[in-house]
Formats: structure tokens, sequence, C-alpha cells
């Protein structure tokens, strides 16, 4: 449930209130940069077993080390270094491939790391530890910023986790050792400050050496990140990747049909997928220059505008006195009444309650065609009252 679905369930709420609540007093929280959706807030109440308090904690701490992480915060460091183009990407990335590539089945972004192709030795010849640390901060980063947002408008619901596959095929002790720190380092970093953003991690193509390694990566792990966790040993994943992703999505070397352009280094550097559509470079340099707030996809759509006002009525221009006159006027009507001979003025009922008008006769026999004349009765015992007959 919690990998496939990102709304607020019900038990969710009040939790969610209660840290809301408690967060308004905080102005480090208030006044920071960092997401306030229920989406986010909801990631650090799932790390905390929907504790408040100690949810509240931790986005604290979040917002310290957002604010202050290699001296200039994430934010900056997200500025000066863009996480799919930087000096030396390629390099990198043959050294140590890991990024992107499109989604699974549930929209959630596929993320490869092939720790077996890594080599820390040649990497660090263009690159120094520290750099490349700073690499992998914004990379993080980038799943809130452009990935997530990307996902979910192309899913068209909110996508708050990926898929993480770890390729192990060729990984060894050796390796392991030269990797470990940094290793540790992004446990660390994604588990406080990144919490839940993964939703499912496969470790494939695990050696037989992997048992040792394991015993010393569990402990870095959460209880919660370890049941999210699948250790495959080798040709056992094939299966299970077929079920999770499209074969179009997945790259050929996982088993999957898809062979990215090879101009664009092919699927390990492509970082294919909806947060590379065209518009991405004009929105990072919108975002740089201060004319938007984010440098992804913009999540959740903006609301539509709202209709445009009906336009304005002029004022009727003033009557006349005469205009009014014959406004108020009533229409006349010929009607059929009865009257008594030689009357020349009659009583009208009009067959309406409390209205009434004065008929000038026009034939003085029986039954005469009269025309009402919309006046006040006059009350004179001379005009004797007759009813209308039709």
């Amino acid at each position: 449930m919690d990998a496939l679905d990102a709304s607020i369930l019900s038990f969710e709420q009040q939790p969610l209130d209660t840290l809301r609540i408690e967060l308004k007093n905080e102005p480090a929280f208030m006044e920071s940069s960092m997401p306030k959706d229920d989406h986010t807030l909801t990631r650090f109440l799932k790390a905390r077993g929907y504790n408040a308090s100690q949810a509240k904690q931790m986005i604290l701490d979040c917002v310290h080390w957002r604010r202050t992480v290699e001296d200039v915060g994430i934010e900056e460091l997200y500025r000066r270094i863009d996480p799919y183009d930087f000096p030396w990407r390629e390099e990198v990335f043959e050294s140590w491939p890991m990024g992107f590539h499109k989604t699974d089945r549930f929209g959630r972004p596929v993320n490869i790391q092939s720790f077996g192709a890594m080599n820390a030795k040649r990497l660090y010849r263009h690159i120094t530890p520290e750099e490349h640390w700073r690499t992998v901060l914004v990379n993080v980063e980038s799943l809130g910023a452009e990935v997530f947002p990307a996902a979910s408008a192309a899913a068209g619901r909110p996508i708050r986790q990926a898929l993480v596959i770890i390729d192990l095929k060729g990984f060894g002790l050796a390796q392991f050792w030269a990797l470990k720190s940094i290793a540790r380092r992004s446990f660390e970093i994604s588990q406080s400050f990144f919490p839940e953003t993964m939703g499912q991690m496969l470790v494939i193509n695990a050696p037989t050496s992997f048992t040792a390694i394991w015993s010393i990566v569990k402990p870095w792990l959460s209880p919660r990140t370890l049941d999210k966790i699948s250790v495959l040993g080798a040709n056992q994943h094939h299966t299970i990747l077929h079920d999770l992703v499209p074969p179009e999505n997945l790259p050929a070397a996982l088993g999957g049909t898809c062979t990215c352009d090879p101009a664009r280094g092919g699927c390990a550097l492509s970082n294919a997928g909806p947060w590379m559509d065209d518009g991405r470079a004009e929105r990072r340099a919108r975002w740089l220059r201060g004319e938007i707030a984010a440098p992804g996809v913009p999540w959740p759509p903006p609301p539509p505008p709202p209709p445009p006002p009906p336009p304005a009525h002029e004022p009727e221009p003033k009557k006349t006195l005469a205009e009014e006159a014959a406004a108020e006027k009533k229409p006349e009507v010929e009607m059929e009444v009865e009257v008594e001979v030689g009357a020349d003025l009659v009583e009208v009922e009009m067959g309406v309650e409390g209205s009434c008008g004065v008929a000038a006769v026009t034939s003085s026999w029986g039954r005469a065609s009269v025309v009402g004349l919309p006046l006040p009765l006059p009350h004179a015992a001379a005009r004797a009252p007759v009813r209308l007959v039709v």
C-alpha cells in the first residue's frame, strides 16, 4: 500500500493534523523553503511510526541540514550542480553507473545502480571524493525537485516513491571496502532527510560473498527500510522485474527491450523519463533566474484561471418625465362587458384581485365592446359596477 498509494489515508489524518499544529510554532520550518504539503509531512510521519512529536523533530533536523549542508545548503548546491549535466559526468557515471531510467508499471521512477561496474580508483582520477559526494547529494535532491513532479504529471496522480534496482553483477568485497564509506553516508542521508522516498528495492545478481557484505550493511538500515528490500541471486530477478517494469522501460542489459540513444550515453547515462522532457533546460534556466519557484514540471498542476468577470453593464440613460409616464401607463385592453343601457362609464372588474379600471362604452345595447382605460377607479355613485363576461 505505501509504495503504490500516495493518497492520505484516514488513519493518517489525525497525526497529520497534530503535526501541522506543532509545526506552526516552529519559525525555522515555517520560514524555510522545505515543501509543506500533506504528502511530504506524511513521509516523515511514516518514518517515525506516526508519532507527531518525533516526526516534528525529524523535520526540524532536515530543515537544518538543507540549510547548512556543504556550507551552502542543498538548494544552492542544486543551483551550482545540474545533476544531469555537470563536468566529467560521463567519466563519473562510467565509474559509478547510477541514475533514473523511465518508470515502472505503477508510475514510479526506476533508479538503477550498477555496483558491479563501480571503480573508485578510476573515478577519483576525474573528480575528488568531495566533488563526487556533492553529485550524489544533488542526484538525491533531484527526486523531489524534478523526478517525482514529472512522474506525477505523467501518471496523473501523486507519485512519491521510487523503485530502486541494485545490480551486483561482478561486485566483490574489494569494491565494497572501497565504497563502504560513501555507501553508508548515502543510506544515512536518504533515511534521515529523504524518508520514505524508496518504495521498493531489488538487489539482483547477488554473489555468494554478499552474505558477508549484507551482514555489515543491515545495521545501517531501519526496520522499515529493510522490509522493502529483496535480495535475489543470479538469474532470479527476471520474472520479478518483468512484473514490475514494462519491457520497453527496462534496459536490455537487465532483460528489457530498451536501448536508449547511444548519442546520449545509452540507458546508463540517458536518465530517460518524463523528467527529461524538452522543456527541462528552459525550466532550469528560468528557475536559476528566479522566474519560477522550482525547476521541475509543475505538480500539482496549477488550477485553471477563474472565468472572466461578466461585462460591466452600462447604466441605463435617465428617462425623461414623458418616458417615465409612458412606462407606468398600462396598456389598453379590449373586453366585452354587460352594461346598463344608457350608461356612459362603467366600473370593470379585471379578474385580478385588487385591479379594476374605468371603461368607456362604445355601444348602448346589452352586450357592448369597451376599451379599458388604465385609470384609478373614481368612486362615483353614478358609475354602476359591472362584471367581465369573458
